[in-house]
């Protein structure tokens, strides 16, 4: 079978390709970390005739050595994703060893590039980001209490800032403030990042990526900075400056790709692009870039002086590698922040019950500690419509019902009124706890 060869265009150069065959039907193989493209030539004399095996030289390795670092498994992955899309139609891919890696990280990164995954001796587990949410809010309060303050939209009390873990739901750190505290003090920040991060597990903090996601107060080069030094990836708001909305209105419509829902589908209203090159990034860590979503305001909405030809715009600043149209759909998945904010209100966080400031922070510690109960007790005990209830729902249905603790025989038996529409589930419930293994120690 003749061996032809084949130039990629990738960010920096040309990834070399070897293709064996001339079939309709393509496999993109990826090699692993000692080998070259040539690693698959056994495997290609024994493809059907209809097939096309395409065999890349990674970034910095055989024909593609000159390509420019870095060449982490994310920039791998980028420049497969590239070969995929040179050839079309969702071609199968297939890794060996550090390859198959790449092809894993590829195909949950660019599923629509991609029709079946073949992993040889490799591929799990899967790093995937750990993500942390940083947001404040306010509360309101009377003005007699320690610590109450006016907030920038008139009104007095708290601002505290909460972070929660993307994947798991938990509440991982806050700090009460003063209501005059601001949204984007980057000390008050970092003390909480910090705090949020000693929450994982020492056992795992290696083996898992962190991104850090912030609204636009998370945009500040001494946050940014630290994130960098603690090898946690950032996607932050953008600020709508002046700049940025020049940069803006220079995109050709056809620089425009459709933005992602969370299913990883096409968002029927919403479009991304990447501004990078048009913005001065060089006072924020190296790689940083400017990703720009618009979207046709919602019928009866009003525009604002930032918004253009029907279009609202918002842009965030991240340092991570691959699609923009997933980096930006990810960036958007920490509006989760905002339901875990309203449910710790419904929880107690509306209302700081004391007048001293050092015993509001430990109601504050309560709060936190019954959201992260409640999660728990959702992910292991709950299922359907009550797995995903929020407080007030969980509060009538499952937590206040009436019940009587009956002893007899130096045995306690919970009895809950047959006729409660929920009883069912709270029995099912009380068995899958006793059915949990007991805590390790």
């Amino acid at each position: 079978m003749q061996l032809r060869l084949l130039n990629v265009a990738v960010d920096g150069g040309d990834l070399r390709v070897l293709l064996w065959g001339t079939g309709k039907r393509v496999a993109v193989a990826v090699h692993g970390i000692t080998a070259s493209g040539m690693s698959w030539q056994a495997v290609a004399r024994h493809m059907p005739s209809d097939w096309t095996l395409a065999a890349p030289d990674l970034r910095g390795r055989g024909h593609s050595r000159d390509l420019p670092g870095p060449y982490g498994l994310d920039r791998h992955a980028s420049d497969v994703a590239a070969v995929l899309r040179h050839f079309g139609g969702r071609p199968v891919l297939a890794g060996h060893s550090m390859g198959a890696y790449i092809a894993l990280l590829a195909r949950d990164a660019y599923p629509e590039l991609v029709r079946r995954l073949v992993l040889v001796d490799g591929g799990l587990p899967l790093p995937v980001p750990e993500g942390i949410d940083l947001d404040a809010t306010l509360i309101g309060s009377h003005s007699e209490k320690e610590g109450a303050a006016g907030n920038f939209k008139g009104g007095y009390g708290f601002h505290p800032i909460l972070a929660y873990g993307d994947e798991t739901s938990e509440a991982l750190a806050g700090e009460l403030r003063s209501g005059n505290a601001g949204a984007n003090t980057a000390i008050d920040q970092i003390v909480v990042a910090e705090q949020a991060v000693e929450q994982i597990p020492g056992a795992h903090i290696e083996n898992i990526k962190l991104l850090l996601r912030v609204d636009t107060a998370g945009a500040s080069h001494e946050l940014l900075d630290w994130a960098r030094e603690g090898r946690i990836e950032f996607s932050v708001g953008y600020e709508l400056n002046e700049t940025v909305r020049g940069a803006i209105l220079e995109i050709a419509d056809g620089d425009w790709i459709p933005a992602l829902d969370q299913d990883g589908s096409p968002r029927a209203n919403g479009q991304v692009a990447d501004i990078t090159g048009r913005l001065d990034l060089s006072t924020w860590p190296a790689g940083s870039r400017v990703i720009v979503r618009r979207e046709r305001a919602h019928p009866g909405a009003q525009l604002s002086f930032t918004d253009y030809d029907g279009h609202r715009f918002q842009a965030i600043l991240t340092d991570q590698a691959g699609d923009i149209a997933h980096v930006e759909r990810d960036h958007r998945g920490r509006a989760r922040v905002e339901d875990h904010i309203r449910n710790d209100k419904d929880t107690g966080l509306r209302n700081l019950p004391f007048r001293d400031f050092q015993h509001n922070r430990v109601w504050l510690e309560l709060v936190r500690i019954a959201h992260d109960l409640l999660v728990w007790t959702q992910r292991l005990l709950l299922t359907g419509q009550l797995a995903k209830a929020e407080p007030k729902r969980l509060r009538y249905r499952i937590l206040h019902v009436a019940a009587r603790l009956c002893f007899h025989a130096r045995t306690a038996t919970l009895r809950i009124q047959a006729s409660w529409p929920w009883a069912h589930d709270l029995t099912i419930a009380f068995a899958r706890l006793r059915a949990l293994p007991a805590p390790p120690g």
